[in-house]
């Protein structure tokens, strides 16, 4: 009886190290150290618009690949930099009273290169839900990517300015530079 406790016992302790590896780790978003941009351009000039107040993580599996990724932010954090007048022109156009994040969500991760990926995944703007597929450069704990885009794919009416003097080109281009880290912030 002592024989099978004792063999039960190590048997135990064998397998646990190995239970610990076949885990899935989840990382954070290093706010603080993440940025999101969203830019343009307009029959005056060319616009931005940015975000620090990302939120979200990423799941990888037991050897370390990355399974899914999830981020959000305020759809009115956005800060065009030019004052509350453009910032509300840009709450106004993502219908940020009705749809106040704007969010991605991907389970779809495939190996590029060596530090590179593609994520084909879901994005909500303005409560419409698109399919996109991303190409993503990593650097360490540090991840790049650029999409373009069009207003007119979540049904944004581009915003205007000067009586409809200044309007909106349909064309975006929403770029992410997000530092993750293993504990949440």
């Amino acid at each position: 009886m002592k024989m099978i406790i004792w063999s039960a016992f190590a048997a135990l302790m064998i397998a646990q190290p190995f239970s610990v590896f076949c885990q899935d780790t989840t990382w954070w978003i290093d706010a603080d150290n993440s940025k999101v941009v969203v830019s343009g351009t307009s029959t005056l000039k060319d616009w931005s618009a940015q975000t620090s107040a990302v939120t979200g993580s990423m799941t990888l599996d037991s050897t370390g690949q990355i399974k899914a990724v999830d981020l959000s932010f305020d759809s009115n954090s956005l800060d065009g930099g030019r004052g509350a007048d453009m910032n509300s022109k840009i709450e106004k156009a993502l219908k940020s009273d009705e749809y106040p994040q704007i969010r991605f969500h991907s389970d779809q991760v495939q190996p590029g290169g060596s530090s590179t990926f593609s994520s084909t995944g879901k994005v909500m703007i303005a409560g419409v839900e698109k399919e996109i597929i991303v190409a993503v450069e990593r650097n360490l704990n540090n991840f790049a990517a650029t999409k373009d885009l069009k207003l007119s794919d979540f049904s944004i009416k581009p915003p205007t300015a000067m009586f409809g003097q200044i309007v909106c080109h349909d064309d975006i281009t929403l770029s992410f530079d997000l530092a993750f880290k293993e504990t949440a912030q």
